[in-house]
């Protein structure tokens, strides 16, 4: 479990620089691969559409955000980065 959780976030870390960066691609690579160590995790799936939102990816962005939304509806965090998505 332990080196599940710190291969996570080594991915998710990457994803971040490569995003900041302006890599997208690669960004959306690096979270891919987080997601699927763990597919329901909050922070990735919103990192990942913010990147395919920047990317003009929206019907991907709007997917990642509907997951975000039917794992974790009370946030009103995850309710601002859907409403977002749709808008695009």
């Amino acid at each position: 479990f332990a080196y599940l959780f710190l291969q996570l976030k080594v991915l998710c870390t990457k994803g971040d620089r490569a995003f900041k960066n302006d890599n997208f691609l690669q960004a959306i690579s690096f979270y891919s691969d987080a997601l699927s160590l763990s597919p329901n995790d909050e922070d990735v799936l919103g990192c990942r559409s913010a990147v395919y939102a920047k990317l003009g990816m929206f019907n991907e962005s709007k997917k990642d955000a509907e997951s975000l939304i039917s794992i974790v509806p009370q946030k009103p965090k995850v309710r601002e980065v859907c409403n977002r998505q749709r808008c695009q």
